[in-house]
């Protein structure tokens, strides 16, 4: 369903139950429900060069999903839109990552 200005009349995101704060999160940050995410902790390579580029660009629509305190930390000291994710699987090292997809 869409008005004439060619928005969506339809609730977005969907299956929010139990994700508010993600939901509210993606909200806040896409464009045209588009939203580019990033996945990372605080080890990963690159990872705050890649936060310095999109700040620089800019890119208004980045979402990182973080994987431990300390980048999530770090990433709202620099206002960056910024998700925690809790490993509750228990991997480590690089596999972390992967698990938490």
């Amino acid at each position: 369903d869409e008005e004439e200005d060619g928005t969506s009349t339809v609730a977005w995101p969907v299956n929010c139950d139990g994700h508010e704060v993600l939901c509210e999160l993606l909200r806040k940050t896409a464009i045209q429900k588009e939203v580019l995410v990033a996945v990372a902790d605080s080890r990963a390579p690159g990872v705050y060069a890649f936060v310095d580029a999109i700040k620089k660009l800019p890119v208004p629509n980045v979402l990182v999903v973080t994987l431990d305190d300390v980048l999530h930390d770090q990433l709202a000291a620099m206002k960056v839109p910024r998700y925690r994710v809790k490993n509750e699987k228990g991997a480590t090292g690089s596999h972390k990552v992967s698990a938490l997809k």
